[in-house]
């Protein structure tokens, strides 16, 4: 039973009336359509419903989006995503394509970056490598910037919250030429002490500071011609330490950071983009061109979270990519409709690490550099979709995508040695699309997924080249819309086979991936929203996911285990109250999220345990002001948020990364 759509989120001023999924458009099969027709488990957040739940970021956005986790540790850009089980392993390609304004992403330390001054966002779940290729092979996130502005509007935002937070927010925007040239300029910053006490260094641990700016320009010198320009800059500092845990106490939050280094890392980001959409009597001509450079540098102690550690080690992360889709696609007012194109990528994730032998000041004195590599991928794509109706209330669905990944590795510490790999996969997908009723959809999908393999950093302890992941996923589902738009439930099942799913581990100075041979998963998802009276909204989800390995090294070694860094059992229910006044409305929300049957890895031995979150917030607004409290993790729960077993980090005890404790805090906004 599937997380779709919610309605309701579509829905948080009491004044519309018309709430059914007519007003709801979605972009997920690149072009615009009625959500009620695309026969696809997805969720959907409008921009209202960003702001009043207040979702910053990927983290955020986890919590209201069951079998979906997102674990973040160690550095500034580290994250590991994970949708119906397939996960993301540490510095390897994302298990979802995650899309912003058209373009790609191609580092996964770009997914980490805060999401301000949207349009919305779309999460599709299952493989959606037949339109957006080697890394959606467990499902797509969609992200859409607010588009430049026909008329001039300014927003400015100022916060406050504990830990000593402070925050800011612009957004400029408005005709250059009118009816012709239009601009838009956003920024945000942050800044943040920390609430975590390193009592070693009796300093905070988990301190933040970032700022980032993005600007648009959308030129439509004639009726069939659009131009759209895009560029953005972002720089993030933050402090990442882990607490060495008793073996075998996977959730022992008692102690605490005691580091006789407060690890740090930053990253910048940087990219440019640009999108000319052409219409044609055959289509729309649409290319997007797109640059990014993203580099991490990372320093912390090697020495399990003691506070007199004799080893630390640095790692310094760079990415430069160029990437090209070209494609057309057919008018949407057409029986048949079809999207055909083709993608290249040129990336250069580079790589290198060192680690240091610490003096008994905790001053680096001998410098080992076990890594240093000079990456290249080079990858391309042929890809075609076509929608059929084959009766009125009856589509079918055929897809098909062709990838190809070069991946050259020059290791500088072996004399320049060049190691080569290649990998390829057609992702056929199939599905068909029933509407007995306009407020009934029931759907039928077979896709296959992809996943680029990729080279090791050389070491004695992993294979230099890992062997890429594939998936065959079936899903049936329903969509239905209820009490004249008032409320929709979204049901759906699936099961996925998955080959060669990649697993990390960390031992000592020495990182890489290897591959799980066979893991099955069957899954169910249910969504549902409700408008239960004037201004009142209930939206839930709920998804079960089992998970189990068939085969790990040919023997009986983790057969029968659960796959790791997922959740069995995921949930979240949304209250949301809008009550009007004479001059002013209030908005009340709260938001719920459990999650249960975490392993951390394929032993099996350690198990989070259940975690319940509660985020609330109110909103007081006077149009153009607006102001409003918040909490974040309002009942201070307190658990690991990552836990790396000996096995897989070696050294002399478990690890863990704390979570965040209770934030809260205020924001003002005033609209111009």
């Amino acid at each position: 039973m599937s997380v779709a759509s919610a309605a309701a989120q579509e829905q948080t001023s009491p004044e519309e009336s018309d709430k059914s999924y007519d007003t709801i458009v979605v972009t997920g099969r690149l072009r615009e359509e009625r959500l009620l027709d695309v026969p696809e488990t997805i969720q959907l957040f409008s921009a209202e419903a960003i702001e009043t739940a207040g979702i910053e970021g990927v983290d955020d956005l986890s919590l209201l989006v069951p079998n979906f986790s997102y674990i973040s540790s160690q550095d500034a850009g580290l994250v590991a995503l994970n949708i119906r089980g397939i996960g993301q392993v540490r510095n390897g390609e994302p298990s979802v394509a995650i899309v912003v304004d058209g373009v790609q992403l191609s580092s996964p330390d770009q997914i980490r970056q805060p999401f301000f001054d949207l349009k919305s966002i779309e999460v599709l779940k299952g493989p959606q490598g037949a339109l957006y290729g080697r890394n959606a092979i467990g499902g797509a996130i969609i992200i859409n910037t607010k588009p430049p502005s026909d008329e001039f509007e300014t927003t400015v935002e100022a916060g406050v919250g504990n830990g000593n937070r402070k925050s800011a927010q612009f957004v400029a925007s408005g005709p250059i030429v009118e009816g012709k040239l239009r601009f838009r300029v956003s920024g945000n910053w942050t800044e943040f002490d920390g609430l975590i006490d390193n009592v070693t260094l009796n300093e905070k641990a988990d301190f933040e500071e970032g700022h980032n700016i993005r600007g648009r320009l959308i030129f439509d010198p004639t009726e069939s011609l659009s131009i759209d320009l895009r560029g953005s800059y972002g720089r993030y500092y933050a402090g990442g330490n882990f607490v060495p845990l008793p073996n075998g106490e996977p959730n022992n939050t008692s102690i605490p950071v005691q580091s006789g280094i407060n690890g740090d890392s930053t990253r910048y980001l940087r990219d440019a983009s640009l999108k000319i959409d052409y219409k044609t009597t055959i289509g729309k001509i649409t290319s997007v061109t797109s640059w990014s450079q993203t580099t991490v540098d990372l320093f912390e102690e090697l020495g399990h979270g003691i506070p007199n550690p004799t080893l630390a080690a640095a790692q310094a992360r760079r990415a430069e990519a160029i990437s090209e889709d070209l494609r057309l696609s057919s008018p949407s007012d057409q029986r048949l409709r079809y999207t055909i194109g083709a993608y290249y990528l040129h990336n250069s994730p580079d790589l290198a690490t060192t680690l240091y032998l610490l003096d008994p000041d905790l001053d680096p004195a001998v410098a080992i550099p076990v890594a240093l590599n000079d990456n290249t991928t080079k990858a391309y794509a042929f890809y075609g979709q076509l929608n059929y109706d084959l009766l009125d209330n009856l589509e079918l669905t055929l897809a098909l995508r062709y990838d190809n990944q070069d991946v050259e590795q020059i290791n500088d510490l072996a004399g320049g040695a060049v190691t080569d790999a290649s990998f390829d996969a057609v992702q056929p997908k199939v599905s068909l699309a029933y509407k007995p009723t306009p407020d009934l959809l029931l759907y039928a999908t077979y896709a296959e997924g992809f996943r680029s393999g990729g080279i090791n950093p050389p070491s004695p302890v992993f294979p230099l080249i890992y062997q890429a992941d594939e998936t065959e996923n079936y899903e049936i589902g329903l969509k239905v819309e209820l009490l004249d738009g008032d409320a929709s439930v979204n049901l759906s099942g699936f099961r996925t086979d998955y080959t060669h799913q990649a697993i990390n581990a960390l031992i000592g100075a020495y990182q890489g991936t290897t591959t799980i041979p066979k893991t099955k998963f069957y899954g169910a998802e249910a969504s549902f929203t409700w408008r239960i009276a004037e201004g009142l909204d209930l939206i839930g989800g709920f998804g079960w996911l089992d998970g189990e390995i068939r085969d790990f090294d040919g023997t009986s070694l983790y057969v029968g285990n659960a796959s790791p860094l997922s959740y069995r059992y995921s949930g979240n229910l949304s209250a949301q109250y809008t009550v009007p006044f004479e001059s002013f409305e209030v908005i009340s929300r709260v938001d719920y999220t459990h999650n249960r049957g975490l392993y951390w890895n394929v032993i099996n031995e350690d198990k989070q345990d259940p975690v319940n979150l509660v985020n609330a917030k109110i909103i007081f607004d006077f149009d153009p002001f607006q102001f409003e409290v918040w909490s974040e993790n309002l009942f201070n729960e307190r658990y690991l948020q990552e836990v790396c077993a000996i096995e897989f980090c070696g050294g002399t005890t478990d690890i863990g990364w704390p979570n965040s404790p209770r934030r809260f805090g205020a924001t003002a906004r005033y609209k111009f």
